[in-house]
């Protein structure tokens, strides 16, 4: 109901974008020095798997965002429809995936199909509410931070002091970047709340 709601909703999407695609590239980055402290040495091979697992989960984020405008027309039909399509296309693309590149397979599988809910959901809620999403954006940010730190996990470094120097450095990097291109987005943000006097934590339930 608030008048401005639609551009709150657009940069609270775009904010969450950069988190996620920085917190992402992060959890890919350093998924083998995670293994490490807190498994056993059966389980440093997964570290592929745990660093594209990461980003299921950053797509699940995205259903609960796409979600809003349905949730505004009372119909939560669609998400019962992107579930299906996931869960079949898991299936399908696991009997295909797996034979050629086994566990990191199963899991490109698994966050290939979760793609399909958060794009499922976006398309048909900006048919009932739309809102000025900056797709284009945030998927360039999500994929061009991937690809470089998927580069970096290539490098085969000399030890394991100097992978964890570059691997720092690099994430430094990544925050920087995001935090200096959406700066404003995030002041908005921020002074938006403050004139409410409310936290984050209640923004939601009080501007639904």
């Amino acid at each position: 109901k608030n008048p401005d709601a639609k551009n709150v909703y657009a940069n609270v999407f775009l904010m969450f974008g950069y988190g996620m695609a920085v917190l992402g590239a992060m959890l890919m980055l350093f998924a083998p020095e995670a293994l490490m402290i807190f498994t056993t040495p059966e389980y440093y091979d997964a570290a592929w798997v745990a660093g594209i697992l990461g980003y299921n989960l950053i797509f699940i984020g995205y259903s609960y965002i796409a979600i809003v405008a349905i949730s505004i027309t009372k119909n939560t039909k669609p998400y019962g429809i992107a579930m299906l399509y996931a869960t079949i296309l898991t299936i399908i693309l696991n009997v295909l995936l797996i034979p050629h590149f086994g566990k990191e397979g199963s899991a490109l599988a698994t966050v290939f199909a979760q793609i399909l809910v958060p794009v499922y959901l976006f398309y048909k809620g900006q048919k009932v509410f739309y809102i000025p999403y900056k797709f284009g954006e945030v998927i360039s940010i999500t994929v061009g931070m991937l690809v470089l730190v998927v580069a970096v996990r290539l490098v085969p470094f000399e030890n394991l002091g100097t992978q964890i120097f570059v691997k720092i450095i690099i994430s430094i990097i990544l925050i920087s970047i995001a935090l200096f291109i959406r700066r404003h987005t995030l002041k908005t943000l921020i002074d938006a709340l403050k004139k409410q006097k409310i936290n984050p934590d209640t923004a939601i339930a009080k501007n639904p």
